[in-house]
C-alpha cells in the first residue's frame, strides 16, 4: 500500500496513547500536513488472539476456502487484522496480495475510500518494484486517474465494505479511526487466486503448498449461499474441512 515499516516502533497501546499528538506534529511539519504514522494490517490472530473470543464472522464472508486449508498454511492465521490511524493517515493505491477479496468493519472515525474497477487496472500504472503485488502511480503522475471509473465512500462508524478481488484502491483516514480487516478466498475468486498462487509459487514454497491445497482434486470448493454467522471458533475449524478430512 505504499506504505514502509517505522524505524521508530513503539507499542500498540504507545501508538493508540500518542494518536493526537502524532496528528497534530504531522499538521504542523513544515507548515504543511505530512504523513502520520498508521497501525496497518496488525494482525490479531498471531499478536492478540484473545481479542477473537467473541467475535463473530459475517456470513458474506465466512466461507473462506482459506480456513478449509490445514493450520499453518500461507494467509490462514493472518486476518481479521487492526488498523488504527490518526486524522490525516493515508495509504497509497494499490490492489491486496494474493488476488484476495477483502472486507473492513470500521469502529470508530470516517474513512474515505476511492475504488477503481479491476479491469483498469493494468492501466493506472501498476509497478511491481518493491512486492510481488501492485501498487500504482499517484494521481498527480497519472492522468488516467483523474478520468477513470471509481466508486467514492465515506466509510462511518458500524458501516463495513466490502472491496472485490483486483480492485485498486486508496484510503484517507478523515478523523482518528479504529477499524478490522480480513482478506479472503470463496468460489467467486478462487480461479484469480490460483493465476496469483501460480507466480508466487515460483519463488515461494508457501504459496506452492498453498496452491496444491486449493487446486487438489479433494478440495471443498462447494458454497452455501444460505450460511449464517459464525462464531470465531467455528470459523477456524469450519464443517467443510471436517468433513473433507473425514
Amino acid at each position: 500500500a505504499g506504505l514502509e515499516r517505522a524505524a521508530d516502533a513503539s507499542t500498540v497501546g504507545d501508538f493508540i496513547d500518542s494518536l493526537d499528538a502524532r496528528a497534530t506534529s504531522a499538521e504542523a511539519a513544515d507548515g504543511a500536513a505530512q504523513q502520520p504514522h498508521y497501525l496497518f494490517d496488525w494482525g490479531v490472530p498471531q499478536h492478540c488472539a484473545e481479542l477473537l473470543d467473541g467475535f463473530v464472522v459475517p456470513r458474506y464472508f465466512c466461507q473462506d476456502f482459506l480456513q478449509r486449508c490445514a493450520p499453518g498454511s500461507l494467509y490462514r492465521e493472518a486476518w481479521p487484522s487492526l488498523f488504527i490511524g490518526p486524522r490525516g493517515s493515508r495509504c497509497s493505491l494499490h490492489v491486496d496480495t494474493f488476488g484476495s477479496h477483502f472486507w473492513m468493519l470500521l469502529f470508530e472515525g470516517t474513512k474515505r475510500w476511492r475504488i477503481f474497477p479491476p479491469a483498469l487496472a493494468a492501466l493506472l500504472g501498476p509497478s511491481y518494484a518493491h512486492a510481488h503485488d501492485a501498487v500504482f502511480d499517484e494521481e498527480g503522475r497519472c492522468p488516467l486517474l483523474g478520468h477513470a471509473d471509481r466508486y467514492e465512500a465515506l466509510l462511518q462508524p458500524g458501516e463495513c465494505l466490502f472491496v472485490p478481488a483486483g480492485s485498486p484502491h486508496l484510503v484517507r483516514n478523515e478523523t482518528h479511526t479504529t477499524a478490522l480487516s480480513a482478506n479472503f478466498v470463496d468460489g467467486s475468486n478462487i480461479d484469480l487466486v490460483t493465476a496469483e498462487l501460480r507466480v508466487a509459487a515460483l519463488s515461494n514454497p508457501a504459496a506452492a503448498a498453498l496452491l496444491a491445497q486449493l487446486t487438489g482434486p479433494a478440495f471443498p470448493r462447494a458454497m452455501d449461499l444460505d450460511a449464517a454467522d459464525r462464531p470465531w471458533r467455528e470459523f477456524k475449524n469450519p464443517p467443510e474441512r471436517r468433513g473433507s478430512s473425514g
